[in-house]
């Protein structure tokens, strides 16, 4: 199941409906439109806990042996560091919750591994940068 096609293409598309939903925000944006996203967010969060705590049960300690799982782990945590963080009143963590909040926009790095042509291009990016 954790590496069944179905699996990834949903999440595949839930990453991609996620980035446009955190692409959704400006200042002094209508406050209901925040509440909606935030909970658009937590089902989001939820979604890749989910998958995260599957492929933890299919692989075990192999689990961080992929790069990739362990960036997932990363944001997932990172993900609910932040749900936690806007919860909870009278937590001030400043500017730290702002970049907790944009790290969930690294997610859409996961397409890099999904679609081969765009690895290529990231992969000749980086080259031609060093």
């Amino acid at each position: 199941m954790a590496t069944h096609y179905f699996l990834d293409n949903f999440i595949f598309l839930c990453i991609i409906i996620n980035t446009i939903c955190l692409s959704l925000t400006w200042y002094n944006e209508p406050p209901a439109l925040k509440g909606y996203l935030e909970k658009i967010n937590l089902v989001f969060n939820i979604i890749y806990t989910i998958e995260t705590i599957i492929k933890l049960i299919a692989f075990g300690s192999d689990f961080f042996k992929d790069g990739w799982n362990s960036f997932d782990f990363v944001i997932v945590v990172a993900a609910w560091v932040g749900t936690v963080a806007n919860v909870i009143e009278g937590l001030e963590l400043g500017q730290l919750t702002t970049i907790i909040k944009s790290f969930r926009i690294f997610r859409i790095f996961k397409i890099f591994k999904k679609v081969k042509s765009l690895r290529i291009l990231l992969q000749t990016f980086i080259g031609a940068i060093q």
